[in-house]
């Protein structure tokens, strides 16, 4: 849902939909399921029209801001999978 809406506000916005990747050092922690769920999101913004980009960092919000910098981006909208979010509720308790 998240990669659709993203999708929409490029469009409205008339701007260029760039869907950022930032891989980090652990991609052996993956288990099979993250990574054909990571496959699925990348084939779903390709289809709404997005350029793939994918960087390595272990700062990832650095990453995020150093290519927006290079890059001229003026609007980031950033999201976290269902999973994510799931993991952050519970934590904060």
């Amino acid at each position: 849902m998240f990669i659709r809406t993203a999708a929409q506000m490029a469009r409205a916005f008339g701007a260029n939909f760039t869907a950022l990747y930032v891989q980090t050092a652990e991609p052996a922690e993956k288990t099979p399921e993250d990574q054909a769920r990571l496959q699925k999101h990348i084939r779903l913004a390709e289809q709404s029209g997005a350029e793939i980009v994918t960087t390595h960092s272990e700062d990832i919000a650095l990453q995020i801001a150093e290519y927006a910098r290079i890059s001229e981006v003026t609007r980031i909208v950033i999201g976290k999978s269902m999973m994510d979010q799931g993991f952050f509720r519970k934590r904060r308790g």
